[in-house]
């Protein structure tokens, strides 16, 4: 594959499409994932909470978790088919309504049953402006600033998720204020979605490629990238803490050392995507995940050393550990186009999201039975598999242009 400048890769159509354009397009979309993220860490936590106040069980609310799960698991099927049908602006408009509409639902009824059909719901909703948007961005991205697009785009979708539970504090907490106030944010970013009618979807933008079908056995590196990224990333948030807590830290240095794990998660985006701007693809993703391997390697040390030695920890490990979706979105961007990407997002994430379901569980597994070691090992074995297909599928690649990714 030639160039008219040889370090950059060649460009797509978003790259080849009128400047002004673009970048419009780029900033809206950038903008509707910091609203998007940040809706997300609003609705999460208030539901989980909201039935806490209820006096359900944990189980219970880990269950109803699990629910919205199998909504973004059925949306990953269902998006590349509906978006299809019914076209990307007017998807993305159907599935914000459906998100206000389950909000307020939940104001109807305290019925457990009912609040489980809304989480599903709801989670349908949020999965298809999820895939719509990414791939719809990634499809926009110029070829030889993609990583840099997209790490911009995991930094601003991770700050939103920060700034949700400030939100819900900030509104008072719990309540039918805060249901109400919440159920309107996706209203607020709907011109945004229909100002952006004219701007090329990734079918649109290259109609003539993606006929053959995106399978994850045809692309076993990419995916299993997926899979460490939603295990690596979701057990952290989840058992870093119960971690720090058996292993001798009070609860406040505890919760600290989440923070010191989200900010590495917020920081360290932009600056991996623009390495990955200027490295080969396979090369960024075993730079990625060898980042990861190492603050997660250092964990059992690190915890016996204190704060001072942990809290570095855990900002690499965020910032590395998140970076392995970024990577892979960058990467995915990179090898597919048209309607192959948004079919390609799809299933990355639905195997990010099965993957995310898992890893807790098997983690906290881990944990039980070794406090300071079980965590730590799950997630280097799960590194150090995945480091072993990419550099395999990066080695056939070197030695045969033209394999699956």
């Amino acid at each position: 594959m030639t160039t008219a400048k040889p370090p950059l890769p060649r460009p797509t159509a978003a790259a080849s499409s009128p400047v002004p354009v673009s970048r419009r397009a780029l900033i809206l979309v950038l903008l509707l994932s910091g609203l998007g993220g940040m809706f997300v860490g609003i609705v999460f936590p208030l539901v989980a909470l909201a039935l806490e106040l209820k006096g359900e069980s944990g189980a219970v609310i880990g269950l109803n978790s699990t629910f919205g799960s199998l909504g973004i698991l059925t949306m990953g099927v269902l998006t590349p088919r509906l978006l299809a049908r019914f076209g990307t602006v007017p998807a993305l408009i159907g599935a914000s309504l459906l998100t206000t509409l389950t909000l307020l639902g939940y104001l109807l009824s305290d019925a457990l049953p009912w609040w489980f059909v809304l989480r599903y719901v709801q989670a349908l909703g949020m999965g298809l402006i999820w895939v719509g948007t990414e791939s719809w961005l990634n499809s926009l991205a110029p070829d030889h600033r993609r990583g840099t697009v997209m790490g911009a785009y995991s930094m601003i979708f991770s700050g939103g998720l920060t700034l949700g539970p400030v939100i819900i504090a900030g509104l008072g907490g719990v309540g039918p204020q805060t249901f109400l106030v919440v159920a309107a944010l996706p209203l607020l970013w709907l011109p945004m979605i229909w100002s952006l009618r004219r701007v090329p979807t990734p079918a649109e933008a290259h109609p003539a490629e993606g006929a053959a079908p995106i399978t994850i056995k045809g692309a076993p590196g990419l995916f299993l990238f997926a899979a460490a990224a939603g295990m690596i990333e979701v057990a952290c948030i989840t058992l870093m803490p119960v971690f720090s807590l058996r292993n001798g830290l009070p609860e406040d240095l505890a919760l600290v050392g989440l923070t010191a794990f989200s900010a590495g998660a917020l920081v360290m985006q932009l600056p991996l995507g623009r390495i990955a701007d200027r490295l080969a693809p396979d090369v960024m993703m075993l730079l990625t995940l060898a980042g990861t391997l190492v603050p997660a390697a250092l964990l059992p040390w690190a915890v016996g050393q204190g704060t001072g030695a942990l809290f570095p920890v855990l900002f690499l490990l965020g910032g590395f550990g998140f970076g392995l979706y970024t990577i892979g979105l960058t990467v995915m961007g990179k090898r597919y186009q048209g309607s192959a990407l948004l079919a390609a997002n799809a299933r990355f994430m639905i195997v990010y999201e099965a993957a995310a379901v898992a890893g807790p569980a098997i983690g906290g597994l881990g944990l039980d039975h070794a406090p300071r070691f079980g965590l730590p090992a799950f997630l280097v074995v799960v590194i150090v598999l995945v480091m072993a297909v990419v550099a395999g599928r990066g080695l056939t690649r070197w030695r045969n242009p033209d394999p699956s990714p």
